[in-house]
Order: structure tokens, then C-alpha cells, then sequence
């Protein structure tokens, strides 16, 4: 409700109703009374939001109308459409109007500058004498548009001018003329890795275009714990392989790590391969305890040193939990405990036997006919040496 009022007694009063009926529009209702009763009257529906985009505002109306002011007909239809489109390539904006009394109105307006840089001839719409131009090669695998690039930070003269976030592969900034300026590329705030360019300093005068060029990786970080297949923690987890990028101990067998979307690696403690889990076994970027295991295949073996005592660690082979009932249970208790110590280990719904011995010597023929044995009902090897590469928002595959 609006009133007017002037020392001559004249006055003004508006009342206006908005009622939304959707989603998309709303009725509205105005009606304005003066010294000689009702001045103006309308009914009709409107929409200030018709286009899901944040560049682009769109806004319609439909109307009748009732007014004592105009001197041809008083009462009379009316509907405007009004649109803005704010772009980085350039700007526009159109307006219309119409009524039923014929009258007609219509505006439209475009704006764009273009912009010689290092990679061709770019449009923006925002203009200026001077700009700092931001061309990031984006190398994000998994086909997600980035919500953010990371940020620029810039300095002039020497202070801190302001800060922006990039949401685009190609940025021009427009900057003020006879400044020094000093432009940073921030991507640690957005799981981003930048191999490219990240700092341009220079001095802006007509013409000038300071340009760098970032070149963008996803970062995918997840915590995992790992022990070996005696169930100790590890304390010297290593990434080798074009993914690596930090390896942080948290806790005791409890680890950070960060890796380049879709690039290889592998995770070690010194003659050990760390085992990562599967896509379907795994919660998102935590994939729980680990098993390192010794890269070996069957019936090859090793020396380790265990409880301070150097051992020979034979791997007799990978089993089904079905032939660990039906088979593998009968078979290990028919060794010669007193010479060697079994280990089994479970790893992706398979049973891995070791047998630990002090040498080859003492390995009985008993224990090395169960052996043989056992070997004719294993299963294809785990792949212990196989490299990974991990999606953002995915597990190991």
C-alpha cells in the first residue's frame, strides 16, 4: 500500500495484490484512488522468472487496465516482455510493449568487445583498455562440468585489488589502465591439481593482455588402512606412478591419500603390494583395512623377517570360501604343524595360504605332498601387481 498526499489535500493511495498460481506466475491486482475517487485499475498475471539460467533474467506480463488518465480509451490490454542476457562473450537486452489502443514500443540493445589474445581473437562483454586473460587447459576425465576452476587472486600495486572465482575455461578480467598487477591461480580449494600456469605479473597500458595458462587435473583423495598379512599395521606406505601426488599418515596403519583423477598408480610398503577394493565393495572415498601382500605367485616363495626371526613364505595359492570348507580346512590340518606355520588371509571373497617355514629343509614330504595338492584346486591368481586409476566420486577399478 502506497500514499501520497501534498498541501494542496491532493492525495494518492495504491493498493497491490500478488498471488502466486504456479510455479512460473503470479496474479496481480493495483487499484489507486485520488481526490476524484478511482484513478487506475488492473488485473493480469505476470512471471519474473522464466528461463533457469543465471545469465539470463526474463520477465512477461498480461494486463487489463482501467485509467482516467488517458484520453483515449480508458480502459484497455496491455502485456510487455522484458529479457537481459549477461554473457561473457557479450550483453544484451530487448523490451517490448503493446496494448489494445495500438500503442507500441520496442527497444534492443548488444554489447561485446573483442579481445586479441595468445590462443586467437576473444569476445567478452565486459569492456575495458586492459585485461588479464585466464586460458586453463581443463583435463577432467570424468565428463562433469567443473561447478569452479578455482580462483584468481589479484594484486595492484602491490596491495590486495580483489578476488574471483573462475568458472570457465577461457576468463578475460578487465583491469585499470598504469597499474601494476600481480595475478595468482588458487585450485586448492576445488580438488584440482595445477600443472600449468599459476602466477603473471605486468604492467597494464592500452592494449595490454596478461595471459596465463593453468592446466587443470582432478585431485581424488580417500583414506584407506593397511597391514600386512599378519595383521600388523604398515608405517611406510608409498605411492609410485603418474597419479602420486601426497601420501599422509593419519593414525597407526591409516593413511590420506591424493591421487590424479584417471592416471596410474600403485601403493607399496617396501616388498609388499597394497590391495584396494572394487568398485562394488567399497563406501565412497573411504575403502576401510587393507591388505598389503607379498607380489608372489604360486608355489614361489620369499624370505621375510617375522617376530624378528628370517622365514621362507611360501604362497601355495588363492581359494573359494566354498573349497575353504569343503577342501582347504581338511588339507591344512593334515600338515605338519610343528614344522611350518599357516597363514590364511581373506581378500575379494578369496582365501590366500602362506606357508612359513624356517628353511626349505624343514618342510616335510608330508606337508610338501599336501601342498602340491592343494595347488590343483586354486584358484587364477589375484592380480597383486595390477596398477590402479580411480574416478572422482568412484571407487578403485
Amino acid at each position: 500500500m502506497n500514499y501520497d498526499s501534498d498541501n494542496s489535500d491532493n492525495y494518492n493511495i495504491s493498493l497491490l495484490w500478488n498471488i502466486p498460481i504456479s510455479k512460473l506466475f503470479s496474479a496481480e491486482s493495483n487499484l489507486s484512488f485520488d481526490n476524484n475517487g478511482v484513478s487506475q485499475f488492473s488485473n493480469g498475471i505476470s512471471s519474473n522468472d522464466l528461463v533457469k539460467d543465471r545469465s539470463v533474467y526474463a520477465s512477461i506480463s498480461a494486463d487489463n487496465n482501467y485509467s482516467d488518465n488517458r484520453t483515449d480509451n480508458s480502459k484497455y490490454f496491455s502485456s510487455d516482455v522484458n529479457v537481459q542476457v549477461n554473457r561473457d562473450a557479450f550483453s544484451a537486452n530487448g523490451y517490448g510493449y503493446i496494448d489494445s489502443n495500438g500503442e507500441k514500443n520496442m527497444n534492443l540493445g548488444f554489447s561485446s568487445s573483442q579481445v586479441i589474445t595468445g590462443n586467437g581473437v576473444k569476445a567478452t562483454s565486459k569492456r575495458s583498455n586492459a585485461y588479464i586473460y585466464v586460458s586453463s587447459e581443463n583435463n577432467v576425465r570424468n565428463g562433469d562440468n567443473l561447478s569452479s576452476q578455482g580462483l584468481l587472486v589479484l594484486d595492484k600495486n602491490d596491495k590486495y585489488n580483489r578476488n574471483m572465482t573462475l568458472y570457465n575455461d577461457s576468463n578475460l578480467i578487465p583491469v585499470d589502465l598504469y597499474s601494476d598487477y600481480d595475478a595468482t591461480i588458487n585450485v586448492e580449494s576445488v580438488d584440482l591439481y595445477n600443472s600449468g600456469g599459476k602466477r603473471i605479473s605486468g604492467y597494464a597500458q592500452p592494449g595490454t593482455v596478461l595471459e596465463v595458462k593453468p592446466k587443470l587435473r582432478r585431485i581424488v583423495t580417500f583414506i584407506a588402512g593397511f597391514k600386512d598379512i599378519f595383521d600388523q599395521s604398515l608405517r611406510d606406505i608409498q605411492c609410485k606412478g603418474d597419479g602420486c601426488l601426497t601420501v599422509s599418515n593419519i593414525t597407526d596403519g591409516v593413511y590420506k591419500v591424493s591421487v590424479l583423477e584417471g592416471e596410474n598408480f600403485t601403493l607399496n610398503d617396501n616388498q609388499y603390494r597394497c590391495i584396494l577394493p572394487s568398485i562394488s565393495q567399497s563406501g565412497l572415498m573411504n575403502f576401510g583395512e587393507n591388505y598389503c601382500l607379498p607380489n608372489l605367485s604360486t608355489s614361489e616363495n620369499m624370505f621375510i623377517t617375522f617376530n624378528n626371526k628370517k622365514r621362507i613364505m611360501t604362497y601355495v595359492g588363492s581359494y573359494s570360501k566354498k573349497i575353504e570348507k569343503s577342501v582347504l580346512n581338511e588339507k591344512i590340518s593334515m600338515m605338519d604343524s610343528k614344522d611350518v606355520d599357516i597363514r590364511k588371509v581373506n581378500v575379494a571373497n578369496n582365501i590366500l595360504v602362506y606357508v612359513l617355514s624356517d628353511d626349505a629343509a624343514s618342510i616335510t614330504a608330508k606337508t610338501k605332498r599336501v601342498i602340491k595338492d592343494l595347488q590343483q584346486y586354486a584358484n587364477r591368481d589375484i592380480q597383486i601387481s595390477k596398477d590402479y586409476a580411480l574416478q572422482a566420486y568412484s571407487r578403485a577399478e
